[in-house]
């Protein structure tokens, strides 16, 4: 039974190294772009503003569908980051 687990561990290893690569770029990214990406959304939601004052409802779907899609971005970046880590954990558990 040990030797089947430290053969699973050996062959995990680069697996382990790969999501631990995978998860310090996403971070890195996040982090670089964190000050960016507030400021899209700040000016998103003075466009959502300024479209409803104005009443152009073609621009207000524009700017809400934009909003919508950096905030899918940036949970997908995170919800990758996290399955790595807890990957490495279970791989590391093991």
């Amino acid at each position: 039974m040990f030797l089947i687990k430290f053969l699973l561990k050996l062959l995990l290893l680069p697996v382990s190294f790969l999501l631990f690569f995978i998860k310090m770029i996403i971070d890195t990214v996040m982090r670089v772009s964190q000050f960016a990406i507030g400021l899209l959304l700040d000016v998103l939601i003075f466009a959502v503003i300024f479209e409803i004052w104005n009443k152009n409802w073609a621009g207000l779907m524009v700017a809400i569908i934009m909003g919508v899609g950096v905030v899918a971005v940036v949970f997908v970046g995170m919800m990758i980051s996290e399955t790595c880590e807890s990957l490495r954990e279970k791989i590391g558990m093991l």
